[in-house]
This record gives C-alpha cells, structure tokens and sequence, in this order.
C-alpha cells in the first residue's frame, strides 16, 4: 500500500509524498544520499545512483525508484478465556519510544493500528463492566504482521437447559448474576465477559423458578442443567 505523507529527503532536500510518490526535477547526475521518514521515524537510509554510469546504470532512462519500508499493522484483539471478542480500551507504547503512546477504545475488543513502523509494541487492554461493577486488563508485547490476540481475566459461561426428560428447552430465562438471556432453539444461553467469582443462578420457565443455584466461575464453562 501506498504511504501518503512520508518524508523523503535528498541530499537534504525535503518533500512530502502524496499517494507514496514525490517528483525530483533536474537532479544533477551522480551519487545522492536519501533518507524517508515515516510517523518522524528514520526508515530508510541509503545512497542511490542518478544518471548514468557505465556499471550501474549502462542505459540513460527516467529514474525510479519503488522503496518499501518497514511499516505494517498491528493487530490485536481482546478476548476472554472462551475466545469471544471483549470490549477493552487500548494503550499502546512502541518499545523504543519512537512514536507517541496510543490510547484507543474498541467496542468490539479489535486494535488495528495501520501503516506503523516495523517493531514491538507493548499493549494492555483494559475492560470496565459497569454490569459486574470491576475493571480486569492483561498486557503483552506484540509485532505488527501478525495478528495477535490478548486474554483477559474473563471468562465465558455457556449453558445448556434442558427439561427432565433431556428435551432442550427454549425460551428459558437464565439468570448468572446480574445478567440474563433467553435460551436459543438449542437450548443454550452464552454469557461472555464474566469476571471470576460465584454467582447464584437461575432458570425461569413461563414466569415460574425451575432451577436456583451457584456456580463458580475461574475459567471457561459449559454446563448442562
């Protein structure tokens, strides 16, 4: 893809790209050095040949030149123990400070940082839940071009209802805590997001209490009731 906005420098003359290319006129034949700066970051540092030259360039023809720098995307999402996407603000810091932190909200708990230049990132994810009342984050350090998940301390809870001759029962109102759901044609009802403790859990049928019980949660459920 190409890099608009990048700073190319020859023999000290500063241009800036627009859809990745910048034109030099008239520049006299011989040795030049050129440098191209990306997001302020030096990532190209060479010296190019203009015009001809018996070796390298035998032929007088129009230069061009086609660079490509070290620049990628950094991706990363957010799941819980179950591997379901979670909402989570993102703080990025490129581990040698050469571009300014990055602070970025995701509902859908998915970081896609474009075009940054090659390196390692530390990222932390955090996730508040006004629902459960708590705040879990989790860090790690990631490299762009490879797609990255981060796992948070929240897990998934699916449950499966079921009447007492082991027919699936849709419709039901679960209730895990503060949150409820409807059971689906399967029977199912999937809570995602959920913080580590103990929750009283119900199951309501046509308004009446079928079910009422705990179930502690420290790692990914699936549960038939």
């Amino acid at each position: 893809r190409t890099l608009s906005g990048a700073y190319v420098v020859l023999d000290g003359v500063e241009q800036k790209t627009l859809n990745g290319s910048t034109v030099y006129q008239l520049v006299p034949e011989g040795n030049h050095s050129l440098q191209i700066y990306w997001m302020n970051v030096k990532l190209y540092d060479e010296w190019i040949w203009i015009g001809y030259h018996p070796t390298l360039m035998p032929e007088v023809k129009k230069q061009v030149f086609r660079i490509i720098l070290p620049v990628d995307d950094l991706i990363v999402r957010a799941v819980d123990s179950g591997g379901n996407p979670i909402g989570a603000k993102f703080y990025v810091k490129e581990s040698e400070g050469r571009i300014p932190p990055i602070e970025q909200y995701s509902r859908n708990g998915l970081l896609n940082l474009t075009q940054l230049p090659a390196g390692t990132y530390l990222v932390k994810a955090v996730n508040c839940s006004t629902t459960f009342d708590v705040c879990v984050d989790s860090s790690g350090s990631f490299e762009v071009d490879k797609p990255s998940q981060i796992v948070l301390p929240l897990h998934s809870v699916s449950l499966t209802i079921l009447t007492a001759d082991g027919v699936r029962l849709r419709n039901a109102t679960v209730s895990l805590g503060p949150v409820s759901a409807l059971t689906d044609e399967r029977g199912s009802a999937v809570f995602t997001g959920v913080p580590e403790g103990s929750y009283e859990l119900k199951v309501t049928w046509r308004g009446v209490g079928v079910y009422e019980g705990d179930l502690r949660v420290s790692e990914a459920v699936e549960e038939r009731i």
